[in-house]
């Protein structure tokens, strides 16, 4: 680095710890302030939090950063979560505050969830004045349950942001329980972006509950990215509840994304609850994705509660997986309530453990998954779990799995704890299976402190289990006090 470079970069410090201090014991009764590597915002009262006092205090923020020979505050995230007394006055005054005032922001991450007081007039301003934040390289910005916006709100809020933000990389959007978003406004919200001249990177879409969404937006998806394609690294995409989508709709967004999105690293996509689709989806998905994102390093399926997807189109997505995915190093599968077997869990382990020995992270939900039993559970747990060698976060859950007990538990157990000791995370959930008890998790403690030496973070839930009680739970937690991210929750209160 040269010296003119130095003193460039001087002159444009950021924020110091110290003046955060002042601004958070004025502001004590309000919020709380966290300056890390960004600054964090979230309310202490949510009551004292009105069109006021949020624009008195992004004045207040401004004049501390004057104070500070113009210091800059390049990462930003704030939390309004449930402050309902929120208008669209107040948070238009907000953003044009913030876009003026507060200089060099490159990354800015806003939660307006439960604000039922912003309408479309809210969210077109935040488009408008957030847009002109041209520093901004990575955007977040949650609007969960905000029940006024429209299509025609998010189709301006969008089109001023993907026509103005040309160094945005990184846009993620939450539009859930949006009640009255329909497929017009998403496949606005879709021609904006993958029109606009934004050099994204890094896309997150999550339309979870927004229920008119049909097949017709699925398709536009296709037609807009086949015509359009950005250089995505990472999508993720959340459909969850959107109960309309069929599977041409499903078929229709995986044909684009793996013969658009080549140069995907990262997919994510969540279809909890989409009663609608089955075995065929399933299989199309499978076999397009592993066919042709074979670059992808981090990938998530989430079927949970599709009840008409059945063993078959399980093994057919694990298998597909399996076989053409070899760069794969972070897999998180989720069967949450659906129909997986016995029978499912011993293909899916030879599968895994044969094909993904790359794999560093490992998260498998079987929840509510009421046909696995114990002789599921010990396949699994002896194919897959011995070839995972340079495994590092491994995370299981089983809650609701009623069927499991103590024969089940302890070869699960023991062939984790034998096999695989990179383990720096690890992750399990057996909530509800009542007939594991006290005594395995005891071992279970144990043959933890004897051999995953190399962890670094442990959560074990047994809530419901047996006669799991607050004295075992206290004799776990000497066992493994050598771990220095320990959450238990054996009993109906969670140990700090």
């Amino acid at each position: 680095m040269t010296d003119l470079e130095e003193n460039k970069q001087s002159e444009q410090h950021t924020l110091s710890t110290s003046s955060v201090d002042k601004l958070q014991e004025k502001w004590k009764e309000t919020f709380k302030l966290t300056l890390t590597e960004e600054l964090s915002i979230i309310p202490v009262d949510i009551s004292k939090i009105n069109d006021e006092s949020i624009n008195a205090f992004i004045k207040d923020l401004h004049q501390t950063l004057v104070s500070e020979h113009n210091s800059v505050i390049k990462r930003l995230t704030i939390d309004f979560s449930w402050c309902s007394v929120l208008s669209n006055k107040g948070i238009a005054q907000f953003v044009i505050y913030l876009q003026e005032l507060i200089k060099g922001l490159e990354s800015l991450s806003i939660e307006f969830q439960g604000c039922n007081d912003i309408s479309d007039e809210g969210i077109q301003q935040i488009g408008v004045n957030v847009g002109k934040i041209e520093t901004l390289k990575n955007l977040s910005l949650s609007f969960w349950g905000c029940n006024q916006i429209s299509n025609h709100g998010l189709n301006q809020f969008s089109a001023d942001l993907s026509q103005q933000l040309k160094g945005l990389e990184n846009f993620s959007l939450n539009v859930t329980k949006c009640h009255m978003i329909t497929d017009y406004g998403v496949k606005q919200i879709i021609s904006n972006i993958f029109k606009s001249p934004m050099p994204l990177t890094h896309l997150s879409l999550n339309f979870l509950g927004c229920t008119s969404i049909t097949d017709e937006s699925m398709n536009h998806f296709g037609v807009i990215v086949n015509e359009r394609p950005k250089n995505l690294e990472s999508l993720t995409l959340d459909l969850s509840e959107c109960y309309q989508i069929s599977n041409q709709g499903i078929k229709d967004l995986i044909s684009s994304i793996s013969n658009s999105l080549k140069d995907l690293k990262a997919l994510s996509l969540t279809f909890w609850g989409l009663s609608e689709i089955t075995d065929e989806a399933i299989t199309y998905l499978a076999s397009e994705i592993s066919s042709n994102l074979k670059n992808v390093q981090q990938l998530t399926i989430n079927l949970s509660k599709c009840g008409l997807v059945t063993d078959t189109g399980f093994r057919e997505l694990v298998f597909n997986i399996g076989s053409n995915m070899k760069n794969l190093r972070d897999l998180t599968l989720c069967f949450e309530g659906t129909k997986l077997s016995d029978q499912l869990m011993e293909l899916l382990s030879f599968d895994f453990g044969q094909t993904l020995k790359n794999l560093t992270k490992l998260s498998l939900d079987f929840s509510a998954c009421i046909k696995i039993t114990n002789e599921g559970i010990i396949q699994f747990s002896k194919k897959i779990f011995p070839h995972l060698k340079n495994l590092e976060s491994l995370t299981l859950n089983f809650t609701g799995c009623e069927e499991l007990t103590d024969k089940g538990f302890q070869q699960m157990r023991t062939v984790i704890c034998h096999h695989l000791k990179t383990l720096s995370k690890l992750s399990l959930s057996f909530l509800g299976c009542n007939k594991i008890t006290c005594i395995e998790i005891e071992q279970l403690a144990l043959e933890i402190s004897h051999n995953l030496k190399e962890l670094q973070s442990l959560n074990l839930n047994f809530l419901m289990c047996g006669e799991v009680n607050s004295q075992v739970q206290t004799e776990v937690k000497k066992t493994l006090e050598f771990i220095p991210d320990l959450k238990l929750l054996f009993t109906s209160f969670e140990d700090d």
